[in-house]
């Protein structure tokens, strides 16, 4: 009975929803509707809806990794109301990945670009003057660490055995998924108040772009900010099998890796991607930087 109330209570709120935004859009007459991360939201489902019933066209925007949040696509017919009718990508990459893991999708792929790193690297969107994290000298490395929000391991217990097998002169910038909860994030910075060198704050609060400035190399389980490292020329350590799923085409063993042991990682730190004056490691990234621009469509 509560699973059944739940149901009609969720059908209520979304037809309201769906009369509220009807109301909006016939008011404002726009040309188009844009959504980011549509299916984490019920304002997204009715905006959808709505959208469609007065014949306006609906965009998603790529947020993050395409995978298998998308497979469902494959199977729904045009006449599917809650799905966007076009998704809008990073760039031919992404395009070409969406086609590949959905082939029969009724959802058209467009190559875009992301428009705010894009901006950012512009100059269009002004930098914070001042910051600490660009003023610490005593840090001979900066490690940006992505955290993902739900919960695992390499959220605490793994990242702190990691830092304790690292160098005491490495800073660690602790970068918060936007989505985590506040009672999340006050047991993780707990867990690590006994150790010095770790960032919280301004790691999690300065732009993406401002933080990619001060970092040397990033670590992550398989974040979807590996992709703006890479735009950075910043190496990633994928720190999780599951960035096979993601990244399994880039993970070359030079500019980016996959280690899973902290020996290994601790043995990749040190040696290998730190070594950013290795003149066929920067060429290579070079290329590769070059080749994502020239998907972008600028």
């Amino acid at each position: 009975k509560l699973y059944f109330d739940k149901i009609i209570s969720f059908i209520s709120e979304i037809f309201f929803y769906i009369s509220y935004y009807t109301l909006i859009l016939k008011n404002k007459s726009p040309i188009s509707v844009f959504t980011c991360c549509y299916f984490r939201s019920i304002h997204s489902y009715a905006i959808m809806v709505a959208s469609k019933h007065l014949g306006i066209p609906t965009f998603d925007i790529q947020h993050g990794c395409i995978t298998h949040h998308f497979l469902h696509w494959s199977k729904a017919s045009n006449e599917y109301l809650f799905l966007p009718d076009h998704y809008i990508t990073w760039g031919d990459i992404h395009e070409h990945f969406f086609n590949k893991k959905s082939p029969t999708n009724q959802i058209s792929p467009l190559s875009g670009f992301n428009l705010w790193l894009h901006k950012y690297k512009k100059g269009d969107i002004p930098k914070p003057k001042f910051y600490k994290i660009n003023k610490n000298l005593k840090y001979k490395k900066k490690v940006l660490f992505i955290h993902q929000w739900v919960k695992h391991q390499w959220n605490t217990t793994s990242l702190i055995e990691l830092i304790n097998n690292c160098p005491k002169d490495w800073l660690w910038l602790y970068r918060f998924h936007p989505s985590t909860e506040w009672l999340m994030r006050s047991e993780i910075e707990t867990a690590f108040e006994d150790i010095e060198n770790v960032e919280f704050e301004e790691s999690s609060k300065l732009p993406l772009p401002s933080l990619l400035d001060e970092t040397d190399i990033c670590i992550t389980r398989y974040s979807a900010t590996a992709f703006d490292c890479y735009d950075y020329q910043i190496p990633v350590v994928f720190v999780d099998n599951g960035a096979l799923l993601y990244f399994e085409d880039i993970i070359d063993g030079e500019i980016n890796h996959l280690a899973v042991n902290t020996d290994e990682i601790v043995q990749i730190l040190k040696t290998k991607t730190f070594n950013l004056s290795y003149v066929g490691l920067q060429n290579k990234k070079q290329k590769f930087v070059e080749e994502i621009e020239k998907t972008m469509n600028l």
